[in-house]
């Protein structure tokens, strides 16, 4: 398996995540190789060995995950249910304090966040699509995460679609427009063609929030450009790479 790690988290002893790729898995075609989603037509099995794999990478009792419906609804889950991974609800953020807990998105284009609250001990995985990024998820799991101080708070934006490759009709950037979002965020080429920076509608919105920019990290991995990820806006028929988070401990 190749696993994405950040600076910025890494230095955070508590503190255990992993930005995984496509590598490593035990899928055939299209879903090659380390799919981790049971919804997509890979075979069960292939998608149960995978799992199998990163769950012994991972130093988490369970990893906790939601079924992603590109909203605002995040939920707090801090007990242990005795099976992994464990989809708890429909929705796009999970939070969590309990030790030897994971929280996880799911992507194959979308922006995984991962956020962690130094003074609580608090972390938080979120999937951001464009209809999340619209809705400003990612603010209101960081109100929630840390209330009246995202200082607090350290954010890694991980591996998405990059704005060279996204494009969206004008619908979507008239939205953006509405909801304040600055030029840069969208663009427009000669040719009349709209395209959306997710990860930088993200900075934005946390920026904006007050999160520290030295707080917040982006990985500069293209899905779409780099075979290394699950894109499906490259390859419509495809799997879906992990991004996980939580507190490690011994169990």
């Amino acid at each position: 398996m190749i696993v994405i790690k950040s600076a910025l988290l890494e230095r955070i002893p508590w503190v255990f995540h992993a930005f995984f790729t496509r590598d490593g898995g035990t899928s055939a075609p299209p879903f090659n190789s380390l799919n981790l989603s049971y919804t997509l037509g890979d075979s069960p099995q292939a998608v149960n060995a995978n799992w199998d794999k990163v769950k012994k990478y991972l130093p988490f009792k369970e990893i906790h995950l939601l079924r992603q419906i590109h909203s605002d609804k995040f939920y707090l889950t801090e007990k242990f249910w005795g099976k992994s991974p464990l989809w708890l609800d429909d929705g796009d953020a999970l939070i969590t304090s309990l030790p030897g807990l994971g929280v996880g998105v799911l992507t194959a284009d979308c922006v995984p966040v991962l956020m962690v609250n130094k003074k609580t001990k608090g972390v938080a995985a979120v999937h951001s699509g464009w209809r999340g990024t619209l809705e400003k998820i990612s603010l209101k799991v960081l109100e929630k995460i840390s209330p009246g101080a995202p200082e607090n708070v350290k954010v890694v934006i991980g591996p998405a679609i990059s704005v060279q490759r996204y494009r969206v009709g004008e619908e979507v950037v008239e939205n953006f427009r509405k909801e304040g979002f600055p030029h840069g965020v969208y663009r427009e080429d000669p040719s009349g063609n709209f395209y959306l920076d997710i990860p930088g509608a993200v900075r934005y919105t946390l920026l904006n929030a007050g999160v520290p920019e030295k707080n917040i990290e982006i990985v500069p991995c293209c899905t779409y450009e780099c075979g290394h990820f699950f894109s499906y806006r490259r390859d419509k028929i495809t799997g879906r790479q992990l991004s996980v988070i939580g507190i490690a401990s011994k169990f």
